[in-house]
């Protein structure tokens, strides 16, 4: 027995996360169907438009993310892409954007409905590798003490309203 074994072992147990988009979304894409539907009966030379609305369907099913003890795999629309953990150098999050993984090779690896509030799942499939922004700040103590305001300190720094009550 390696001392690699237990690591591998621990790894598959963890179940597969698997992010993706709502399906609620497709109401969206209804929506726009209905939108463009009374564009293309107005002008009957603009159907093919109906296509985006089954384009963005079509999206909303194939787009996701998959994590697991070893691997991250980000499925596009016409393909898909997997990498090991040991290829991330590190997640970046663009403000209104889905996360992009930056490799050891320098190219940057679009991670398909992961936001930052994904963080904590895929730090419990990753094997830490990807750390847990929310668990460091629950267990400091720190730094939730750092925000907290002390009632004593107010009523000592302005005396005079306390007498003019």
């Amino acid at each position: 027995m390696t001392a690699d074994e237990p690591e591998d072992r621990a790894a598959d147990d963890v179940a597969p996360v698997v992010v993706r988009m709502s399906p609620t979304a497709h109401l969206a894409s209804g929506f726009g169907a209905l939108g463009l539907l009374a564009v293309v009966l107005a002008v009957p030379w603009t159907a093919p438009l109906l296509v985006i609305p089954v384009i963005a369907s079509a999206m909303i099913v194939r787009l996701r993310t998959v994590a697991d003890g070893h691997t991250v795999t980000a499925r596009t629309l016409l393909g898909s892409r997997t990498v090991d953990w040991d290829d991330i150098r590190g997640l970046r999050f663009v403000k209104g954007s889905w996360a992009r993984a930056e490799l050891t090779s320098g190219e940057e690896l679009r991670l398909p409905a992961v936001t930052f509030a994904m963080l904590p799942l895929l730090a419990a499939v990753s094997g830490g590798r990807v750390p847990n922004p929310y668990a460091s700040s629950a267990s400091s103590g720190e730094r939730i003490g750092a925000v907290q305001q002390n009632p004593d300190a107010d009523a000592e720094a302005d005396p005079q309203q306390q007498s003019g009550e």
